[in-house]
């Protein structure tokens, strides 16, 4: 995996189904970034090495992107993530909006 999308990143942390994952994301994502690299390793053994630092950026730029870059405040609405719509797979892109 060259990129981690914004489903990927989601479901790494177990937020995927919640309609407030960007929010849960963000937290997370703060959590994960500050750990022990040793023990994340330890943790996530069965994730690429290069991947962990992904999740680490990603959980960081998704919200970032949507707040900033959408000018979506992540408290004014319900965001889900999802891997595919209507049967077709949206993962390739870093993300989709569907209104």
């Amino acid at each position: 995996m060259t990129a981690i999308q914004f489903f990927h990143t989601t479901e790494f942390f177990g937020v995927h189904n919640e309609t407030n994952a960007i929010h849960l994301l963000e937290e997370k994502g703060i959590a994960h970034c500050a750990r022990d690299w040793h023990e994340s390793r330890v943790e996530y053994h069965w994730e690429l090495e290069s991947n962990l630092s992904k999740y680490c950026f990603s959980s960081a730029y998704i919200p970032k992107l949507i707040k900033e870059g959408l000018g979506i405040t992540l408290d004014s609405v319900h965001i889900k993530t999802v891997r595919e719509v209507k049967g077709v797979k949206i993962d390739w892109a870093l993300g989709a909006a569907v209104i």
